[in-house]
């Protein structure tokens, strides 16, 4: 029979089993591989591509309904003024020096474009030159849509 070696325990205690497994797992430990790291950058993109793109039409709506309340709230100051001041066509400046109601008038776009007001005699439209910052093109926005001013500003030549 043989005997078990002084420096080790006996096979079948539980220390012996506890230095195996210990034993083990030091030879495992080997950090993360190049592979590993490709694999998670790789999960990770998809990851952060499948978010953008469910999120972005969701903000793009939320800025072309921001600018549409607006420019709303912009055409209607400006009828307003006209009422009271007769014919012309304020500027956004104006229209926020003459009014303490307007001083809080965003007369910029959520794309960081200023709003445009055109006035007729009997029409007053404002326009937004939209997502692509570029006027005259099919993103524009337009309150109210289709009006003789916007059809006007539609067809006028880019500066």
């Amino acid at each position: 029979m043989e005997t078990p070696k002084p420096d080790r325990p006996p096979r079948g205690t539980p220390f012996a089993e506890l230095l195996r497994v210990l034993r083990h797992s030091r030879q495992r430990a080997r950090g993360v591989t190049l592979f590993e790291v490709a694999l998670l950058s790789a999960c990770a993109a998809a990851v952060a591509l499948a978010v953008l793109l469910f999120v972005r039409p969701h903000v793009e709506a939320e800025h072309t309904d921001t600018a549409l309340r607006d420019a709303a709230r912009i055409r209607n100051a400006v009828v307003d003024w006209r009422q009271e001041n007769g014919a012309g066509c304020p500027t956004l400046t104006q229209l926020a020096h003459e009014s303490a109601e307007l001083r809080t008038l965003n007369t910029d776009d959520p794309w960081g474009e200023r709003f445009r007001v055109r006035c007729t005699e009997t029409d007053v439209t404002v326009v937004s030159p939209g997502q692509d910052r570029v006027p005259n093109t099919s993103d524009d926005i337009r309150v109210p849509e289709g009006s003789t001013a916007a059809r006007a500003v539609q067809n006028s030549p880019r500066s």
